[in-house]
């Protein structure tokens, strides 16, 4: 439940804090007091989107808190828990903090002060507080809302859920059967395209490494004369020329043998020059051969440049590197494959689209098997809240026809009352007043708060339109609701208010150029403060004691009528 709200710098407040209680607390003020803006702060906090008309000084942070009781909810605790935000003790603390900055909203978030996303308030603001407003009411006239009523009522939103998910599957499974049927007049021509594409590529017969090597003989073509002359110097060093390193090394073998012959004390002889004549005649075949081979024939050089440039035509055609000519080559190919496969795909996609649509229709059928079961049992409550609000010759039927597969299934759902005697139900918005549509409203919420886990239930003039024993009706029926849970009403009628078990009013006062509000609970030990409130609700300012007497009556038959019922 609902503990206490904190709020400054919101709208006419300055700074308020108010405390609630358990069961059914009214709210009641004269009109333009600001009982509204209560809500409004509430709502902000639990995660409506600010607005700059909410301060009331621009130059200032607004700052909204709630603290919630979570005793009776072991649940919502855990899930907290789960989500990061666990609980010391029985106590949920929220809390937001709007401000302005170079004209722009900045908007902070916390948990039990922890920061957290505005999706996370709105999710557990939405399982702590559940608002039924005069804008509620309206969207009862709307009958696209009325299915959303009724799965709300049915706990069918898990149900809702897999049918959803598996309507967006089958959208996204034909869409992309779509796209390729519409691709399927095209294929011919792009597997023309690919095949021209790759035939040039492998007509060229491309090797890895060949450029590196094309490049290299061009360059040694360009550089063939002073090769040439390079390398004949060197075999001429080693071999041909006068004084040759080989010549000089049989002519030092012959000094050496020699020398040993005549003094057998010079140890050293021709033999031991063999390894470097070996390595010497190694290195002369090495460079004979390449004088031999560098004499390029002009053929084969033109060749070479013709090569050189049908690779150069290749890399400028497709824009890459030759490296990438490859991995370009292997990307059509597999592109082709797909093509190629097309009709296979098309076909897989066929046989997915007809599987997930089996899929969805079963859970569909099981979605309107349920709402079905559930439309029952609603407009079996709808009608006995309906008698208790002085609607007795009311009659409610939920009107579900089959239709297209939509993103909430295949059903319409459609709300019919009448509301007198031998009317035939019709469509809610075509017949219901103002004041019934009151009435229905809390009728459905009746309904669905005896299945309903949400703790705090605030009614936002919920009685518009009522008045005299409807109106004691409705305080009744409130009464009825805060057995199970916290109920908070803003209400203009006293035949309402004497049903509470908590007393709030709002004034507003006119301090200097500024509005401020204030609260004040009337406590029930200080009852002629309360009945006061209800006598100026019944008759305006002017108080008598016939409208004190009157309101004194009113609370005593509330009591009195709560319990005989307890």
């Amino acid at each position: 439940m609902l503990k206490s709200l904190s709020i400054s710098n919101f709208k006419l407040i300055d700074f308020l804090e108010v405390e609630f209680e358990p069961q059914m607390t009214v709210i009641t003020g004269e009109t333009g007091a600001g009982k509204s803006v209560l809500i409004s702060a509430l709502t902000t906090l639990l995660g409506n989107k600010p607005t700059r008309e909410m301060f009331a000084d621009p130059a200032k942070k607004i700052s909204l808190s709630a603290s919630f009781c979570l005793a009776a909810f072991p649940e919502l605790r855990n899930e907290l828990a789960e989500h990061g935000f666990p609980l010391d003790n029985e106590d949920l603390f929220l809390k937001r903090i709007i401000s302005l900055k170079n004209d722009r909203l900045q908007n902070r978030v916390f948990i039990n002060d922890q920061p957290a996303t505005n999706n996370t308030m709105t999710a557990f603001g939405g399982k702590l507080v559940e608002i039924a407003s005069q804008h509620q009411q309206q969207s009862l006239l709307h009958p696209q809302n009325h299915l959303d009523f009724l799965d709300l009522y049915g706990n069918l939103a898990t149900l809702r859920q897999r049918y959803e998910q598996a309507y967006a599957t089958l959208a996204t499974t034909r869409r992309q059967l779509l796209e390729w049927e519409q691709k399927e007049q095209e294929a011919n021509r792009e597997i023309d395209y690919l095949n021209h594409q790759l035939g040039t590529l492998e007509q060229a017969r491309l090797t890895i490494g060949e450029e590196d090597e094309l490049m290299k003989l061009q360059q040694r073509y360009h550089q063939r004369e002073k090769l040439l002359e390079l390398a004949t110097r060197a075999e001429q060093i080693i071999y041909s020329g006068k004084q040759s390193i080989i010549d000089s090394c049989y002519q030092l073998t012959d000094l050496m043998e020699n020398l040993h012959r005549l003094d057998d004390s010079f140890s050293v002889n021709g033999q031991q020059l063999i390894p470097a004549m070996e390595i010497l005649q190694d290195l002369r075949e090495i460079v004979s051969n390449y004088l031999t081979g560098i004499e390029i024939d002009p053929q084969t050089i033109e060749e070479n440049n013709l090569r050189l440039a049908e690779i150069e035509q290749l890399k400028r055609k497709f824009r890459c590197s030759y490296a990438d000519l490859f991995t370009l080559r292997d990307e059509l190919q597999q592109q082709l494959a797909d093509w190629e496969n097309h009709e296979r795909k098309q076909q897989e996609l066929q046989e997915l689209c007809m599987k997930e649509q089996g899929e969805m229709e079963v859970l569909a059928a099981e979605l309107s098997l349920a709402r079905q079961k559930q439309a029952k049992k609603l407009e079996q409550a709808v009608i006995i809240h309906l008698n208790d609000l002085k609607l007795q010759h009311s009659h409610f039927k939920i009107a579900i026809r089959e239709q297209d597969y939509n993103p909430k299934g295949k059903d319409q759902v459609t709300f019919l009352i009448s509301t007198n005697p031998g009317e035939t139900p019709a469509p809610l918005h075509q017949v219901i007043s103002g004041g019934e549509l009151s009435r229905f409203m809390l009728a459905l919420k009746t309904a669905a708060a005896a299945r309903d886990i949400i703790p705090t239930l605030i009614f936002d003039e919920a009685d518009t339109g009522i008045g005299g024993a409807a109106a004691e009706a409705v305080g009744h029926k409130l009464a009825s609701i805060a057995r199970n849970h916290q109920v908070i009403a803003i209400t203009h009628l006293p035949q309402v208010a004497a049903w509470c078990d908590h007393h709030l009013t709002i004034k507003k006062q006119l301090t200097g150029n500024h509005s401020i509000i204030t609260v004040k609970q009337l406590d029930h030990e200080k009852t002629e403060a309360r009945i006061d409130e209800l006598a100026r609700m019944g008759a305006g300012e002017i108080i008598s004691e016939v409208t004190r007497e009157h309101a004194r009556e009113l609370v005593q038959q509330a009591t009195e009528k709560k319990n005989e019922t307890q």
